[in-house]
């Protein structure tokens, strides 16, 4: 049984990244950083 909701979620998400310019993948790829920064950062002070 294949699970719908993730491919209903992932292709179009997939679609979209692969059309965009380098710059703006390079613009994502240090969004997605910074919040992860900010995620772990706070995981750490709030387990500390």
């Amino acid at each position: 049984m294949k699970n719908l909701r993730y491919t209903e979620l992932l292709v179009p998400i997939d679609r979209y990244i692969s059309r965009l310019t380098p710059k703006a993948k390079l613009l994502l790829g240090m969004l997605e950083g910074g919040l992860f920064l900010v995620l772990f950062t706070s995981v750490l002070l709030y387990t500390h």
